[in-house]
Protein backbone atom coordinates (compact mmCIF):
# COMPACT_ATOMS: atom_id res chain seq x y z
CA UNK A 1 0.00 0.00 0.00
CA UNK A 2 1.31 3.44 -0.92
CA UNK A 3 2.15 5.88 1.83
CA UNK A 4 -0.20 8.85 2.31
CA UNK A 5 0.43 11.87 0.11
CA UNK A 6 1.17 15.29 1.58
CA UNK A 7 -2.30 16.35 0.42
CA UNK A 8 -3.92 13.47 2.34
CA UNK A 9 -1.97 14.33 5.49
CA UNK A 10 -2.83 18.02 5.27
CA UNK A 11 -6.48 17.27 4.54
CA UNK A 12 -6.73 15.07 7.63
CA UNK A 13 -5.19 17.83 9.80
CA UNK A 14 -7.60 20.41 8.35
CA UNK A 15 -10.58 18.12 9.11
CA UNK A 16 -9.39 17.54 12.69
CA UNK A 17 -8.76 21.23 13.26
CA UNK A 18 -12.16 22.21 11.83
CA UNK A 19 -13.97 19.61 13.94
CA UNK A 20 -12.44 21.10 17.10
CA UNK A 21 -13.63 24.66 16.43
CA UNK A 22 -17.14 24.40 17.90
CA UNK A 23 -19.61 21.72 18.95
CA UNK A 24 -22.11 23.15 16.43
CA UNK A 25 -19.73 22.91 13.45
CA UNK A 26 -21.83 20.13 11.90
CA UNK A 27 -21.02 17.42 9.39
CA UNK A 28 -17.57 17.62 7.75
CA UNK A 29 -16.93 16.10 4.33
CA UNK A 30 -13.42 15.62 2.95
CA UNK A 31 -14.50 16.49 -0.58
CA UNK A 32 -17.14 18.44 -2.45
CA UNK A 33 -20.36 16.45 -2.31
CA UNK A 34 -22.39 16.12 -5.51
CA UNK A 35 -25.76 14.42 -5.92
CA UNK A 36 -28.54 14.84 -8.46
CA UNK A 37 -31.16 15.72 -5.84
CA UNK A 38 -30.97 18.92 -3.78
CA UNK A 39 -32.87 17.39 -0.87
CA UNK A 40 -30.44 14.45 -0.77
CA UNK A 41 -27.62 17.01 -0.79
CA UNK A 42 -29.11 18.80 2.22
CA UNK A 43 -29.50 15.53 4.11
CA UNK A 44 -25.71 15.13 3.98
CA UNK A 45 -25.47 18.24 6.15
CA UNK A 46 -28.23 17.57 8.68
CA UNK A 47 -27.25 17.27 12.31
CA UNK A 48 -27.97 13.82 13.78
CA UNK A 49 -30.00 15.25 16.69
CA UNK A 50 -33.14 17.36 16.63
CA UNK A 51 -33.10 20.97 17.73
CA UNK A 52 -35.55 22.50 20.23
CA UNK A 53 -38.13 22.86 17.41
CA UNK A 54 -38.01 19.15 16.58
CA UNK A 55 -36.05 19.62 13.34
CA UNK A 56 -32.71 18.29 12.19
CA UNK A 57 -30.74 21.50 11.55
CA UNK A 58 -28.56 21.90 8.47
CA UNK A 59 -24.96 22.45 9.47
CA UNK A 60 -21.90 21.27 7.66
CA UNK A 61 -18.72 21.82 5.70
CA UNK A 62 -16.86 20.48 2.69
CA UNK A 63 -13.12 20.81 2.15
CA UNK A 64 -11.51 20.92 -1.28
CA UNK A 65 -8.23 21.99 -2.82
CA UNK A 66 -8.48 24.61 -5.56
CA UNK A 67 -4.83 24.91 -6.54
CA UNK A 68 -1.28 24.20 -5.43
CA UNK A 69 1.23 26.57 -6.98
CA UNK A 70 4.86 25.65 -6.43
CA UNK A 71 8.17 27.40 -6.72
CA UNK A 72 11.77 26.57 -5.89
CA UNK A 73 12.67 27.96 -2.46
CA UNK A 74 16.32 26.89 -2.12
CA UNK A 75 18.63 24.40 -3.75
CA UNK A 76 16.93 21.04 -3.63
CA UNK A 77 13.72 22.40 -2.08
CA UNK A 78 10.32 23.18 -3.50
CA UNK A 79 7.73 25.31 -1.73
CA UNK A 80 4.07 24.58 -2.43
CA UNK A 81 1.05 26.55 -1.28
CA UNK A 82 -1.96 24.27 -0.91
CA UNK A 83 -5.07 26.40 -1.38
CA UNK A 84 -7.93 24.78 0.49
CA UNK A 85 -11.48 26.03 0.28
CA UNK A 86 -13.81 25.42 3.20
CA UNK A 87 -17.47 25.61 2.20
CA UNK A 88 -19.94 26.01 5.05
CA UNK A 89 -23.70 25.42 5.07
CA UNK A 90 -26.03 26.58 7.85
CA UNK A 91 -29.82 26.32 7.72
CA UNK A 92 -31.71 29.60 7.66
CA UNK A 93 -33.86 30.28 10.69
CA UNK A 94 -34.74 33.97 10.76
CA UNK A 95 -36.44 33.92 14.17
CA UNK A 96 -33.27 32.52 15.73
CA UNK A 97 -30.98 35.02 13.95
CA UNK A 98 -29.22 32.18 12.15
CA UNK A 99 -27.14 34.59 10.07
CA UNK A 100 -25.54 36.00 13.20
CA UNK A 101 -24.89 32.51 14.58
CA UNK A 102 -23.25 31.41 11.33
CA UNK A 103 -21.24 34.63 11.07
CA UNK A 104 -19.84 33.79 14.53
CA UNK A 105 -19.04 30.21 13.48
CA UNK A 106 -17.28 31.48 10.33
CA UNK A 107 -15.25 33.89 12.45
CA UNK A 108 -14.29 31.09 14.87
CA UNK A 109 -13.19 28.89 11.96
CA UNK A 110 -11.04 31.67 10.53
CA UNK A 111 -9.54 32.50 13.93
CA UNK A 112 -8.77 28.85 14.65
CA UNK A 113 -6.79 28.44 11.42
CA UNK A 114 -5.14 31.86 11.66
CA UNK A 115 -3.99 30.95 15.19
CA UNK A 116 -2.64 27.57 14.01
CA UNK A 117 1.11 27.44 13.49
CA UNK A 118 1.84 24.30 11.45
CA UNK A 119 -1.09 21.81 11.45
CA UNK A 120 0.65 19.46 13.85
CA UNK A 121 3.95 19.54 11.98
CA UNK A 122 2.55 18.99 8.47
CA UNK A 123 3.05 22.59 7.26
CA UNK A 124 5.85 25.13 7.49
CA UNK A 125 6.06 26.85 10.84
CA UNK A 126 3.67 29.84 10.59
CA UNK A 127 2.69 28.55 7.14
CA UNK A 128 -1.04 28.26 7.85
CA UNK A 129 -3.28 31.12 6.75
CA UNK A 130 -4.17 33.88 6.73
CA UNK A 131 -7.71 32.82 5.90
CA UNK A 132 -10.04 34.88 3.72
CA UNK A 133 -13.83 34.91 3.64
CA UNK A 134 -14.50 34.91 -0.11
CA UNK A 135 -18.28 34.59 -0.04
CA UNK A 136 -21.15 34.75 2.44
CA UNK A 137 -24.66 34.49 0.99
CA UNK A 138 -28.00 32.71 1.00
CA UNK A 139 -28.51 29.73 -1.28
CA UNK A 140 -31.54 27.58 -1.96
CA UNK A 141 -31.26 23.79 -1.74
CA UNK A 142 -34.46 22.04 -2.67
CA UNK A 143 -37.12 23.60 -0.48
CA UNK A 144 -34.66 24.99 2.08
CA UNK A 145 -32.69 28.20 2.32
CA UNK A 146 -29.24 28.01 3.84
CA UNK A 147 -26.45 30.42 4.63
CA UNK A 148 -23.37 29.59 2.58
CA UNK A 149 -19.76 30.65 3.18
CA UNK A 150 -16.47 30.06 1.38
CA UNK A 151 -13.24 30.44 3.29
CA UNK A 152 -9.85 30.24 1.55
CA UNK A 153 -7.09 28.62 3.57
CA UNK A 154 -3.51 28.67 2.25
CA UNK A 155 -1.08 26.13 3.73
CA UNK A 156 2.62 26.34 2.86
CA UNK A 157 4.75 23.21 2.64
CA UNK A 158 8.42 22.83 1.72
CA UNK A 159 9.70 19.54 0.43
CA UNK A 160 13.04 18.23 -0.70
CA UNK A 161 13.21 17.34 -4.35
CA UNK A 162 15.49 14.93 -6.14
CA UNK A 163 16.81 15.41 -9.62
CA UNK A 164 17.95 11.78 -9.81
CA UNK A 165 16.73 9.87 -12.83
Amino acid sequence: MASPTKYSLLLERVVIHLSNVDSEIGQIHRYERVVDNKDAFLNMFRMPEKDNRGRYPIRGWTISRTQTPGEPSAFGELQRTYMFILRGYWGLEDGAASELAFQDIVERVMDAFDDERDLQGQAEQYGVGPTSLDSFELRQFGSALAHYAEISLPVIVTRNISYAA
